[in-house]
Parts: structure tokens; C-alpha cells; sequence
């Protein structure tokens, strides 16, 4: 306790020091927080430090990015963590002879761009609205383990203390983790309404061209939709839509 509360300890340290609390002492955030005399949020943040990976923290304690780069990108996924330093930073074009392609690198030899860059960059590419979500976020079926959207820890709204600046309580941070949950009801629909018409179903979206990345989706240019049951002809076919809202 001595230790963590020396004004010199590198924030890395620091949140190690509280890792040993919470796992060799069992204590809660609140505990730990009153014996080092911190706030719990304080406590907290520092504690989602321990989850940078390895290339951040070596930028961290060379000074290239700053605390509050570091804040914002432990909150994220390992697998997106990556991406989130690269932002951190302008990007320096090389071209590989030997592959003849290329090579888009994170300049670290520049300035780090402002952390109101990197907060930007989180909000336009990880955080999604879950209450747009197809499905419902109590859903069990969408996961090998059967791990809710209700009950994950990369929610917002799961951890109040340590998302307190966001200010939708559900926001999902793991955006590969919600496209694999998108694929996946979209899979148990599509059985549903086989099941229900006896014939395979089509799996379609509302823009041209196929945005979504998903394979064996049908673009807007290549079927035309029947609004009205009348107007269906022996040729109609079922569908399930790749990104609309609700089904």
C-alpha cells in the first residue's frame, strides 16, 4: 500500500499493485480503493491497464502515447487493441518491393496524435448501439458458451464504473464478437422460416452490392421486393434481411 501510493510509481506498476489486491488479498474495488485513499472509478481504470497488450504497454512506458491513450485502449478487445494504437498515430506508406504490395505502418517516429483523436476513432469503429441490435440481447443461442449480451463484460452498461464517460449505458464494445452474433441468429431465422415454408430462404440486404462482408447475401440490385401479399406471383420467394433493425 506504501508502495502504490508513491507519486513517482508508473501507472503499469501502479495497476499491477492492484492486480496482487484484488487476486491475493480478495478484495473488491471499493476496499482497494479506500486503502491506497483513491477514488473507485480511479481504482478501476487503472485496474483495465493490466489488459493492454504488450506493444502498448512498451509505448506507454516510452512515452510515445500518454495515460489517457492507454485508458482508452485497455477498455477494448485484444484483437482490436492493435488497431487502436495504429490510430494513435499518422500513418507512415511504404512499398515491399519483394511482395510488390503496400505496407500501411503506425509512424511512431511523429508526434502522437491528441487523444480526442483516438476517442473519435473508438466511436466510429467499436462502439455499436446495442439497442439496434436484430436480436435479443438476452439470447443464449448466438455463442458456443452461451455467454448474453446482458451478462458481457465488454457491455457498457455491465460495468457502470469503468464506462462511466459513455454515455449510452448499452453500447457493445467488441464489434467481431456482434457480427458473429448477427451471423448466427441470422442462421437460426433463416431455419425458422425454411422450416416454416418447406423451401430454402434467401438471404438479402437493402444496399447495392454486398457491404455487409457476409457471404451468400443478395444486393438490392439483384431482387425486387413484393410489399403486398396480392401481388405475389408462383416466383416469390421468402427472404431474411442481412441488416434490417427487427425481423
Amino acid at each position: 500500500t506504501e508502495n502504490l501510493q508513491r507519486e513517482e510509481i508508473h501507472p503499469l506498476d501502479e495497476a499491477a499493485g492492484f492486480l496482487r489486491m484484488k487476486e491475493e488479498l480478495n478484495l473488491e474495488l471499493r476496499d482497494i480503493a479506500q486503502r491506497v485513499a483513491k477514488d473507485v472509478r480511479y481504482v478501476a481504470r487503472r485496474l483495465a491497464l493490466t489488459n493492454l497488450i504488450e506493444e502498448a504497454r512498451a509505448d506507454l512506458r516510452k512515452e510515445r502515447i500518454t495515460l489517457a491513450h492507454a485508458l482508452e485502449i485497455c477498455r477494448l478487445t485484444p484483437e482490436i487493441q492493435p488497431h487502436a494504437l495504429a490510430a494513435c498515430y499518422e500513418t507512415k506508406y511504404n512499398f515491399n518491393q519483394q511482395t510488390q504490395q503496400r505496407e500501411d505502418k503506425p509512424d511512431k517516429t511523429q508526434p502522437v496524435r491528441h487523444v480526442r483523436y483516438l476517442q473519435d476513432w473508438i466511436a466510429r469503429n467499436v462502439h455499436l448501439n446495442l439497442e439496434q441490435a436484430p436480436f435479443p440481447l438476452d439470447e443464449t443461442k448466438l455463442r458456443e458458451d452461451g455467454l448474453t449480451c446482458l451478462n458481457c463484460p465488454k457491455r457498457s452498461g455491465y460495468n457502470k464504473t469503468l464506462f462511466a464517460d459513455i454515455k449510452h449505458a448499452d453500447t457493445c464494445l467488441d464489434p467481431l464478437c456482434y457480427q458473429q452474433k448477427v451471423r448466427a441468429f441470422l442462421q437460426l431465422k433463416g431455419a425458422e422460416l425454411e422450416a416454416k415454408h418447406g423451401k430454402p430462404v434467401a438471404l438479402i440486404s437493402l444496399h447495392y452490392g454486398n457491404e455487409s462482408g457476409m457471404p451468400g447475401i443478395v444486393g438490392r440490385d439483384q431482387f425486387e421486393p413484393i410489399e403486398r401479399k396480392a401481388d405475389r406471383c408462383e416466383f416469390a420467394e421468402p427472404a431474411l434481411c442481412a441488416n434490417r433493425q427487427h425481423f
